[in-house]
């Protein structure tokens, strides 16, 4: 299944991820038509990405696009998750689909923008307890 619809809000608070379930559970391919560049908008790249992952917690694709055009794309690769999650990994261990952060092995991205986003996505990423390599970051 894929899902492209235009947001005006890319950003989900942490609060209201805890309070509901992932809804595009079973989305394979998130396209996300932006209103602005990446570099101008209010929250930071790393935390689009974290709400998009959220909303679509094991994606095989994110593409940013700006005017139809892919500006950013990040593919990713997920083990077989776990039956269970441990009760110190507070994310999901209460819900029914687990998180990327249990599961993404590799991550690949193209057309990275800035060297800023670049350091706060790869500790974004580096959450995920089973990951091995992370492409096109410097």
């Amino acid at each position: 299944m894929n899902f492209f619809h235009v947001i005006k809000h890319l950003y989900i608070r942490k609060e209201i991820r805890r309070m509901f379930l992932s809804p595009l559970w079973n989305v394979k391919h998130v396209v996300v038509q932006m209103g602005l560049p990446v570099e101008r908008c209010t929250h930071s790249l790393a935390e689009i990405i974290d709400s998009l992952l959220w909303l679509s917690p094991h994606p095989d694709s994110i593409s940013l696009l700006i005017y139809s055009e892919v500006i950013i794309k990040f593919q990713f690769v997920y083990k077989e998750p776990a039956d269970s999650v441990g009760e110190a990994d507070s994310c999901c261990c209460s819900v029914p689909i687990k998180c990327w952060r249990h599961s993404l092995t590799e991550v690949k991205i193209d057309n990275l923008p800035c060297v800023e986003g670049a350091r706060r996505l790869k500790a974004l990423f580096e959450e995920s307890q089973t990951l091995e390599r992370i492409e096109g970051l410097l």
